[in-house]
């Protein structure tokens, strides 16, 4: 049983009311369902898990097994899944932010640029291993490019992207 609460079109709602309105609605609907038959909302036998499912864990961009960025970027996923659809490639679409970027041509115009750090004239390219001295990372362009062809980071709002920079 669920409840949907919103409105038909692209609009956000005030979280803190229709959160509340959503969680009084489920809890209505959950108790006269429960007065109507207490065996359907509180079974005395515990749902069995079937076979062939398990908790398996994923990286939530690439639906692949996670990778140390993916990790630290916070894709990581644990869900039930289908045992035989479990993640057997790992794709790597993340690369640490470093201080430049090989696609800004104007250092001073770049945005990723560091304050402190190079100033874009050293030829700095992340390694195999590196870990992201900043905590952000940008997703590969060419795999932005080959999974989400129609996708303008630069448009999005930065908190929507928590650690990923265009």
């Amino acid at each position: 049983m669920g409840v949907w609460n919103g409105y038909a079109h692209n609009q956000q709602l005030n979280h803190a009311r229709y959160s509340e309105q959503t969680r009084t609605l489920f809890a209505g609907f959950a108790n006269r369902a429960y007065n109507v038959d207490p065996e359907l909302m509180a079974p005395k036998d515990r749902f069995k898990q079937p076979e062939g499912v398990s908790k398996l864990v994923y990286d939530g961009l690439t639906g692949g097994k996670p990778t140390g960025y993916s990790k630290a970027a916070g894709f990581e996923v644990n869900d039930l899944m289908n045992a035989k659809y479990e993640p057997k490639d790992e794709i790597e679409p993340l690369e640490p932010l470093t201080p430049k970027q090989p696609d800004v041509e104007d250092p001073a115009q770049d945005p990723n640029l560091i304050p402190g750090q190079n100033d874009g004239n050293e030829a700095e390219q992340p390694q195999e291993n590196e870990q992201s001295q900043n905590g952000l990372f940008r997703i590969k362009p060419d795999f932005l490019q080959s999974h989400f062809p129609y996708t303008d980071l630069k448009a999005a709002r930065p908190e929507l992207l928590g650690k990923i920079r265009p």
